[in-house]
C-alpha cells in the first residue's frame, strides 16, 4: 500500500538568540541571525491543530522522530519507541502542549545518546546533534 500525504516542505530553523521557527520551504530566508536549519516534511501540528491529511487508523506504521515548538518556546524533539502512524504521532505533539510540529523522519529513525546509554545501532549519520562549545567564539 503507497501512502501519500500532500503537504507542503517545511524549513525548522533556529535563530542565534534562540528562538524556533517553521516557515514554507518558499518563504525560507538566510539572515545573519540564523543558527541552524533542516527542511522536511509534513507538518504535524499547524496553529495547534493536528494536520488535516493525517488521518486515525492508518496501517502506515514506522518508527517516526519529529521536532516540535512548546508555548514557552522550548524545542522538544521525539522518537517514537514502537511504530505509531502519522496521526498518533502528530497527537503526541498535540498533548504536549505544541503548537508546530514538523515531522523529521521514520523509515531510517536512530539515536545515539550516551547519557542514556542508548544506541539504536550505530550506523546512521547525524541529522540533529548537539555540540557543545568549548569556549566563546
Amino acid at each position: 500500500m503507497v501512502i501519500f500525504i500532500s503537504s507542503r516542505m517545511v524549513f525548522s530553523y533556529l535563530t542565534k538568540s534562540r528562538q524556533a521557527f517553521f516557515v514554507p520551504t518558499h518563504g525560507f530566508e538566510v539572515t545573519s541571525d540564523l543558527d541552524y536549519a533542516t527542511q522536511s516534511g509534513p507538518m504535524l501540528i499547524v496553529d495547534g491543530k493536528i494536520n488535516q491529511k493525517l488521518t486515525p487508523g492508518s496501517s502506515s506504521l514506522r518508527v517516526r522522530n519529529g521536532v516540535g515548538v512548546l508555548p514557552d518556546g522550548q524545542v522538544m524533539f521525539v522518537l517514537s519507541k514502537r511504530f505509531v502512524t502519522f496521526y498518533d504521532f502528530a497527537h503526541y505533539f498535540q498533548q504536549q502542549g505544541s503548537q508546530n510540529a514538523l515531522y523529521l523522519d521514520g523509515s531510517v529513525s536512530r539515536m545515539y545518546l550516551p547519557e542514556k546509554n542508548s544506541l539504536s545501532d550505530g550506523r546512521f549519520g547525524v541529522m540533529i546533534g548537539q555540540v557543545n562549545r568549548l569556549f566563546d567564539e
